[in-house]
């Protein structure tokens, strides 16, 4: 049984790309410092609230940002992240609602 969280949402048209690099780079193992300074671009509360959750002690560690796997069809983008924990998918939903995105979607899955 695996546990994962898929989130989804609609990107803005100028952001279409940009999320596609930071989704890339998640993929390829840019968690941690490298996730938070693309994000940074949505500004301050994004930034300061990946900051809390990838601190090693009081939150996830960058390791809980890897990707599984992601998909884009248009503007509507879905990833999946597996589940270190019981609150991660209230925190992602609160990490992407700081974002400019619409139509987000966080469920805890087990298959």
């Amino acid at each position: 049984m695996s546990e994962v969280v898929d989130v989804t949402f609609r990107a803005r048209e100028q952001d279409i790309d940009y999320w596609e690099k930071i989704l890339r780079g998640l993929e390829d193992g840019e968690a941690g410092a490298l996730f938070q300074e693309k994000i940074a671009r949505f500004g301050d509360a994004v930034d300061e609230y990946l900051e809390e959750l990838i601190d090693e002690e009081e939150g996830y560690g960058p390791d809980a940002f890897n990707l599984s796997a992601w998909r884009r069809d248009g503007d509507l983008f879905t990833l999946e992240f597996d589940f270190p924990d019981i609150d991660f998918a209230d925190d992602l939903r609160k990490l992407f609602s700081l974002c400019p995105v619409s139509e987000l979607k966080v469920i805890a899955d087990w298959e």
